[in-house]
């Protein structure tokens, strides 16, 4: 009996640990949290950084001025295979999906996924064929950072 409660208030220590495990973690990395009780145990929630990126919208007159110019910021959150990539092809818009996949270290469907998730967030367009074509990169990045 002994060794039973022993067991038990070991693991209830351990388990307590984990809190101020997980704050120091959070606070020095600068990752906001927040945890939720339930009936059954908690929830530990981890909130993503979003990024600011620059979005300038023109459109040219027929005289070839332009004019109805806004700049301003979005939020756009980007996960790290997402800045990976970005980054990648902001460096050089002719990397194959292979060559981003070997860059990457990451399967060709993960590249084709995050390739098709940065198109549907409008910041890549791809001009041409699939085997002479080359990236567009939209929207530059001011400052993008890991998320949580």
């Amino acid at each position: 009996m002994v060794d039973g409660r022993y067991t038990v208030q070991t693991v209830l220590k351990q388990f307590g640990s984990g809190f101020k495990r997980i704050n120091s973690l959070c606070e020095d990395a600068g990752i906001k949290y927040s945890y939720e009780f339930a009936d059954n145990g908690f929830t530990f929630i981890f909130y993503r950084k979003t990024k600011n990126i620059l979005v300038r919208k023109t459109e040219n007159k027929t005289d070839g001025t332009v004019n109805d110019i806004e700049s301003g910021t979005v939020n756009i959150s980007l996960n790290k295979n997402e800045q990976a990539v970005y980054g990648l092809l902001g460096k050089n818009p002719y990397y194959t999906r292979q060559e981003l996949a070997d860059a990457t270290s990451k399967s060709l469907r993960t590249i084709q996924r995050t390739l098709d998730s940065l198109r549907k967030k409008d910041l890549i367009e791809r001009i041409g064929s699939d085997k002479s074509g080359y990236w567009e990169v939209k929207n530059l990045k001011n400052e993008i950072s890991n998320p949580c």
